[in-house]
């Protein structure tokens, strides 16, 4: 796996967090994103 896309997945992954943390998101997208997360990319 090329080094840039696990830099860009780690601050898209980061960005996400401070969206579900400032209630951006739906708890649908919470769901969807707690499924994204067990995907094993980082």
């Amino acid at each position: 796996m090329p080094i840039k896309f696990k830099f860009a997945s780690l601050l898209i992954f980061r960005y996400l967090d401070i969206f579900i943390e400032s209630g951006g998101f739906s708890a649908f997208a919470k769901a969807e994103y707690h499924q994204f997360q067990q995907l094993p990319i980082h």
